[in-house]
């Protein structure tokens, strides 16, 4: 049932800072950045019941996201003798699957908590969409009261899951491609920012011309990162 890395490899504390000090710190910056404007993030703070919860649920998320950061570094070091250093970054992950090193159940545990963090990451920006749809696409009258945005809430997330079920069967490498057209909400941090902190605190046009700025160049700069590979 475990697998535990190397002695070598957990005692190699000069490899701690093997990519630079200025890449580990923009590594850093980023996955700060990438938090912060996350929708499956935003989506808890706005959904949690009361700011209790948030105090309190936020922190032990952290403590939970700690260990599994350290899970997936023991199995890495576990599991590199096995599969190379010649391995492309982004396939090591699939490496790991192929081989007949790392006990059954352990992989049946690794498969199922992959399926948890892509359907925690997934669920919420299907919730994303279907909100942005029924209140500011749909009419008014459609999403008036609680319970009719509800009804029509449930009937965009049926169509939006059935357009990704049809989209599935012609991409084939489904996982990437999902979470890099969810990275599209990345683009809202902006208003997302604007809306916790309460900035400013008088709205006016100019207001809204300014967030709707700060957007537009937020999209232009997304997509041509994506047009690029990035």
């Amino acid at each position: 049932l475990f697998f535990p890395p190397p002695r070598e490899s957990l005692l190699a504390f000069h490899t701690i800072n093997s990519m630079g000090t200025k890449v580990s710190a923009t590594l850093f910056v980023i996955g700060f950045i990438v938090v912060l404007s996350a929708a499956d993030f935003w989506q808890k703070v706005f959904s949690s019941r009361n700011a209790n919860v948030i105090r309190k649920g936020f922190p032990l998320a952290g403590i939970f996201l700690i260990i599994l950061t350290l899970s997936l570094l023991s199995l890495g070091m576990a599991a590199g003798p096995h599969i190379g250093k010649s391995i492309p970054m982004d396939k090591a992950f699939y490496e790991i699957f192929k081989g007949d090193y790392v006990p059954t159940p352990l992989l049946a545990y690794i498969a199922v908590m992959v399926m948890a963090v892509c359907m925690s990451t997934i669920s919420p920006a299907c919730y994303m969409c279907a909100s942005t749809l029924a209140r500011n696409l749909l009419p008014h009258d459609m999403t008036k009261s609680r319970k009719s945005y509800i009804a029509v809430s449930r009937i965009v997330m049926l169509v939006i899951m059935a357009v990704t079920a049809a989209a599935t069967l012609t991409i084939s490498n489904v996982i990437m491609f999902g979470f890099s057209i969810m990275s599209l909400l990345y683009i809202l941090m902006p208003v997302y920012l604007t809306a916790v902190l309460n900035l400013p605190r008088t709205k006016t046009r100019k207001v809204d011309i300014l967030i709707t700025s700060s957007v537009s160049i937020s999209v232009l700069v997304y997509a041509y990162m994506f047009a690029k590979g990035y």
